[in-house]
């Protein structure tokens, strides 16, 4: 029985292939957009990174500061943890590194990864050829020249040669011996980032990541850990006995780790800090992809119930041979859920196809990142149910209306035949179910839109216009980090010298890239008690010249070198706080924690301004002097009116002379460096563009159909009506109005639900919560328009009826 009714369905679809064709192409462009979103949860969220094969779950480790936070770890707290966690087996602590391997005479810029011995062990990684880093390889600083590559670093610049495992690779000038290659599947225990080489952490100090005195210190914070749970633990154990080895380390520790506590979260592809902003992503992107989806399934049924009442002779024909009210149902259901099918294997190649369109996305960051979605049978299964639900979500009305009047018209043909003109409420609740949509999505688009461009005119206090970034990365060339800040300044004075160049200067954070450094809290001299909490940036001469700042006193010179007295520039939050009303300018306070602490004198104030994030409150903030404090990784800040193309050429002949071996630097704008810190509202804003105008194609079909399907079925009413001596102009009028009528409760609902998905929104985007008044006029006016020429055709063919055509019309 069903197999009659399915090859009914399939030859009754093959007789219609306009409305195949629009419900496969419209379901489908909802459902490929609702599949990216679930590509984005399964690469982040769903899928188990491959290449791990751990023996129990995975968790990882943060630092919990006053209840908030899921931060690094100094290396001395990571070692108590190691010690005394019995919950949980192999702690491991990891680091990302930059490394510069030599390639010939040829310096290749590399994504490195410091790990502690039991890395590999613990995620159950195995090694495609030689051997991985394990615990005998935590040894003495600098004791352990050893490093494991990935295979695709392995067939990049070793070309897969098995022969060159237990050889001597140089990376940052001096020689390692590489002892193994990870498997093909181990792409690292994070999604996103790609890493080329694994190197002991024991070589943090000789890659100049951190200095070896940090391995003692406590509030020196640079590692994160993770940890596999032990044989019959379980996570809130675990985060239990964690707790504890925090208290116990705040009484022991009061000075470094007064009020820290340390949690446990399970372990994905991205960390615990970013699950949530993936979350919230998803779930705004989600919410948009399903209201095209539910409006792409109002369409539908609109159209099936139309078509529904247009086939009542041949259903009700059907039902006069002894067919069934129920068989009915089944046949108009299996068309709805063949259309739906087909739409979902079109909009999962879509997804498929488009898998890599975030890797397209150029961003302002200098690492590289694996941006691809992976879409595999997680997604096949998510999309194969929402296709199967939406399918017979938009047939299982039509299908019940059609049905429920063919079975009261009974086997009378002449009364079926005769039913030309549907109800009429049907269609008018789709038509406002539909207008709502549209308009919310419309506003929605409209309100985050302009948003964007009210975040970038906020003041920063940084002027970004006309400044040009170059990252120059002097550790991989084993330069002590001294000698480094010295060539990079002489680096900026020769660009200061040069023609077209207005200023130049360096620091080691690029402000506004979510990025922050902290060398502790800030106290007035002898202070007791908890300091001022403080985050800073190490810079050079004419950094606050290049952008922009202002500066009451003077700014720092070169003559701040290192073993001169220490001094900052510190902004007008940080003078208030701990100066109150007095002139900071030749005031001095300390910088670090009870365990250590450095004299600062205060040499200038600069305007507050905004530091990490483009929606950052104002907060303390201070510049210190760059050759006082041990950076090794600067950013280049030049203000420039040459073309990029010279200023490129410039910045390499200069970096040739003076860091000889260091990969040319690229260029970068800060305007557009600035913007990755709304990067999730700028994907939202694409997706809401891209969204917005598939709504307005869909409504405007929608709209089309039903108008057309009408004026189709009355054609006879008005040719009657103009022989009566009614106007075609006055009917016109009067259908689109009665078409005006329906679609303004949708235009409402839509304003209401546009506002309410707007003021959720809230803070993400970046403003009050609270609608833009001028992104509703945008909206109504785009609705609007969308509605004349959806409706500008059928109206027209009225304006083109002859009495006399249209009584002989069928």
């Amino acid at each position: 029985m069903l197999n009659t009714e399915l090859r009914q369905a399939m030859r009754s679809l093959s007789r219609r292939p306009g409305f195949l064709l629009m419900g496969v192409l419209a379901l489908g462009l909802g459902l490929a957009g609702v599949a990216m979103v679930y590509a984005i949860v399964n690469t982040f969220l769903w899928r188990p990174l491959p290449g791990l094969h751990p023996s129990a779950p995975l968790v990882e480790i943060g630092r919990v500061e006053d209840g908030e936070g899921f931060d690094s770890f100094s290396y001395p707290d990571f070692a108590d943890v190691k010690r005394e966690a019995r919950s949980l087996d192999g702690v491991f602590a990891f680091r990302s590194a930059s490394a510069y391997l030599q390639t010939g005479d040829e310096a290749q810029p590399a994504a490195a990864l410091l790990v502690s011995g039991d890395y590999f062990q613990t995620l159950g990684v195995r090694a495609a050829l030689g051997s991985l880093l394990g615990p005998q390889h935590d040894t003495a600083p600098g004791a352990a020249p050893v490093v494991v590559a990935s295979h695709a670093a392995f067939e990049r610049w070793f070309g897969a040669d098995a022969s060159r495992v237990g050889s001597q690779i140089r990376i940052n000038g001096r020689s390692y011996t590489l002892i193994g290659v990870t498997e093909p599947t181990f792409h690292g225990h994070e999604a996103v980032f790609t890493r080329d080489f694994y190197l002991p952490l024991s070589m943090a100090q000789t890659l100049n990541v951190q200095p070896e005195s940090t391995l003692a210190q406590r509030g020196s914070r640079w590692l994160r850990l993770g940890a596999r749970l032990a044989p019959g633990a379980t996570l809130e154990q675990a985060r239990t006995e964690l707790a504890g080895i925090a208290d116990r380390l705040a009484s022991a520790y009061p000075e470094s780790n007064r009020e820290l506590g340390f949690d446990a979260a399970p372990m994905g592809p991205v960390p615990h800090m970013a699950r949530n902003l993936v979350a919230t992503l998803s779930v705004a992107l989600l919410g948009l992809c399903s209201a095209v989806l539910l409006l792409a399934c109002f369409n539908l049924g609109g159209v099936m119930l139309a078509q529904g009442q247009a086939r009542r002779a041949e259903l009700a024909m059907r039902c006069a041979i002894g067919a069934s009210r129920r068989r009915l149902l089944t046949q108009l259901l299996l068309e709805a859920l063949l259309t739906g099918t087909a739409a979902g294997a079109f909009g999962f190649a879509l997804a498929w196809a488009g898998r890599h369109v975030l890797t397209a996305m150029p961003l302002p960051v200098p690492t590289v990142l694996d941006l691809s979605l992976t879409v595999d049978w997680r997604v096949a299964l998510a999309l194969g149910g929402t296709a199967v639900a939406v399918s017979l979500a938009f047939g299982l009305w039509p299908a019940l209306s059609v049905s429920a009047s063919v079975q009261r018209g009974g086997a009378g043909l002449r009364q079926a035949s005769e039913s030309r003109v549907p109800r009429q409420h049907g269609r008018r609740a789709l038509i406002a179910i539909q207008t709502a949509l549209t308009v919310a999505l419309l506003l929605f688009a409209a309100s985050i839109l302009r948003s964007i461009p009210k975040v970038d005119e906020r003041d920063t206090g940084f002027r970004m216009q006309g400044v040009w970034l170059a990252s120059v990365d002097v550790e991989p060339l084993g330069i002590a980090p001294a000698d480094g800040a010295a060539r990079i300044e002489r680096l900026a004075e020769r660009l200061r010298a040069q023609a077209g160049v207005e200023a130049a200067g360096f620091a080691s954070m690029v402000p506004l890239t979510l990025s922050s450094l902290s060398f502790g809290s800030a106290f007035l001299p002898g202070q007791e008690g908890e300091g001022q909490r403080l985050d800073v940036n190490t810079v050079g001469e004419g950094f606050l010249d290049a952008v922009g700042l202002p500066v009451r006193g003077r700014g720092i010179l070169r003559s701040d070198a290192a073993g001169t007295e220490r001094v900052a520039v510190i902004n007008a939050a940080l003078a208030h706080r701990l100066f109150g009303a007095d002139d900071p300018i030749g005031r001095s306070f300390e910088l670090g924690d009870e365990d250590e602490r450095k004299t600062v004198r205060v040499v200038g104030v600069v305007p507050d301004g905004r530091y990490s994030s483009l929606s950052e409150s104002p907060r303390s903030f201070a510049f210190l002097s760059a050759p006082q404090w041990e950076r090794a990784e600067f950013t280049l800040f030049i203000r420039s009116v040459l073309p990029p193309t010279d200023l490129r050429e410039v910045l390499r002949i200069q970096t040739d002379e003076l860091l000889p071996g260091l990969p040319a630097p690229r260029l970068a704008s800060f305007e557009a460096t600035a913007r990755v810190s709304i990067m999730p509202q700028l994907v939202l804003a694409s997706a809401t563009s891209v969204l917005g105008g598939l709504a307005l194609t869909l409504a405007a079909t929608g709209l089309y159909g039903v108008l057309a399907f009408q004026v189709a079925n009355r054609v006879r009413e008005f040719g009657v009506r103009m022989a009566l001596g009614a106007q075609a102009a006055r009917i016109a009028v009067q259908v689109g109005g009665t078409l005006l009528w329906w679609l303004l409760p949708g235009v409402a609902l839509g304003l209401l639900l546009g506002h309410g998905a707007t003021q959720a929104a809230g803070q993400f985007l970046l403003g009050p919560g609270s609608t833009d008044p001028a992104a509703i006029p945008i909206a109504l006016g785009l609705f609007a328009l969308m509605a004349l020429i959806a409706t500008g055709v059928p109206l027209a063919r009225i304006l083109r009826l002859r009495p006399g055509e249209a009584l002989r019309a069928e």
